[in-house]
């Protein structure tokens, strides 16, 4: 997912464009990672505002507030109104439910075209048949096109396929409007509600789905960096990957940089990398290792995408410092899971996938009521914070007892018996 930012695909067309079918996957699969302890009683702020919160070293207050979020995202689940917060204090405890708690009365007898950027992506897959099953709670039909849509002529056939089929909404997971621009104002003057999953509005391109879900990839680089923060004591000496020519990864690793920027003990070095580069898992490993080699004291990798992990745990392996450097990753996908349980992850911060299409399908129950659409804020993804003591061992986020309120929660704004 992209602009979205990833939980889901961040597919860029040109990374599929002239490669073998096996590099092209890959591609699809980076570019689209497309993932409570609810129970938590307080709603204030995890962190507090003592000392301006810039400190790093041991004793600091930064620490102490970075302590309080990762303690609190790893134990249940944390909220934040913003992507990008600039303070521990704009974490807070989820709590109750923050979602939406009324919809228009779902129209009856509707058609949903479901159209993921690849099935070759884990999470992109995952949310895909999430979304149909949503549409199934609602008695509603859906056809999941699986053809993949990671260039624009794939995105375009799929598509026509879809409006050749007369639908009520075609949900796009990770496919941006730049893709099919054309089939996409073909749809909104015919009606059909739009849905970008894992996504946001990009405001320079002419052409925009009717609402978006966003996946909120700022706001897990965010969690890492307090991660980072915490764990070292405001010591840490970290490299982090900067995808400099997708502007949803380069803003995200913008946030990670700001977050450890407050951190006056904390080192950072970036290895920025192109979207070619990240595509190619040979070329990711050297550079990485490479990176390693420059900055031997290097004690923690953020990555752009939890797909990124095979490569970058084998340079890690190939340098001689599994025991040494922590990586994190994000998104919370069976990619990331897998790696955290492994041993090649210490931190994987995400969102829900059912969550994430639940929350498509419900803009489109309020599109065909021609109500309003939600914001990020109204939404109300619930970010989770997993380590090796939370993450599934089955690889799907769902399967944390964290996540298992929306769909009752839905269910009950679009009056379904649960």
């Amino acid at each position: 997912m992209q602009k979205r930012s990833r939980t889901i695909p961040r597919v860029e067309s040109q990374r599929a464009r002239g490669r073998v079918t096996r590099s092209a996957v890959w591609a699809g699969a980076v570019a689209a990672s497309l993932a409570v302890a609810v129970a938590c009683s307080s709603s204030g702020p995890v962190g507090s505002r003592s000392g301006n919160g810039t400190p790093g070293g041991s004793g600091g207050s930064l620490v102490a507030d970075a302590r309080q979020v990762v303690k609190a995202a790893g134990e249940g689940l944390v909220y934040s109104a913003t992507n990008t917060p600039s303070h521990a204090t704009d974490l807070v405890p989820y709590g109750s439910w923050r979602g939406p708690t009324s919809a228009p009365a779902p129209q009856r007898n509707a058609l949903v075209e479901i159209i993921p950027c690849t099935m070759q992506a884990a999470s992109c897959a995952t949310t895909a048949k999430s979304t149909a099953a949503a549409v199934k709670a609602l008695g509603w039909r859906s056809d999941i096109i699986t053809s993949g849509a990671l260039t624009p002529e794939q995105a375009a056939q799929a598509f026509n396929v879809a409006l050749s089929r007369r639908p009520q909404a075609i949900v796009a997971i990770a496919v941006n409007s730049p893709l099919a621009p054309q089939q996409i104002s073909v749809a909104k003057k015919a009606g059909i509600v739009t849905v970008e999953v894992a996504a946001e509005p990009d405001p320079s391109q002419p052409v925009s789905y009717d609402a978006y879900v966003s996946f909120r990839q700022p706001l897990e680089f965010t969690l890492n960096a307090y991660a980072v923060i915490a764990d070292s004591n405001g010591m840490a000496s970290a490299l982090g990957m900067d995808i400099v020519d997708i502007p949803e990864l380069h803003a995200a690793y913008d946030q990670f940089k700001s977050v450890m920027a407050q951190c006056t003990g904390c080192k950072l070095s970036t290895i920025s990398m192109t979207r070619v580069q990240l595509s190619d898992p040979t070329t990711m490993q050297q550079l990485v290792g490479a990176a390693l080699a420059a900055h031997p004291s290097a004690d923690y990798l953020q990555l752009p995408a939890s797909e990124a992990l095979p490569p970058v745990a084998a340079a890690v392996r190939q340098a001689g410092k599994r025991d040494k450097v922590k990586v994190l990753i994000e998104d919370a996908d069976p990619v990331g899971l897998s790696g955290v349980t492994q041993g090649d992850a210490t931190y994987d911060p995400g969102f829900s996938l059912g969550w994430l299409a639940y929350a498509g399908v419900d803009q489109v129950v309020r599109g065909l009521a021609k109500a309003p659409f939600l914001s990020t804020a109204q939404i109300a993804l619930g970010i989770h914070l997993f380590s090796v003591s939370t993450a599934p061992k089955s690889g799907n986020a769902d399967d944390y007892a964290g996540y298992d309120v929306y769909v009752a929660e839905y269910k009950k704004i679009w009056g379904i018996a649960s």
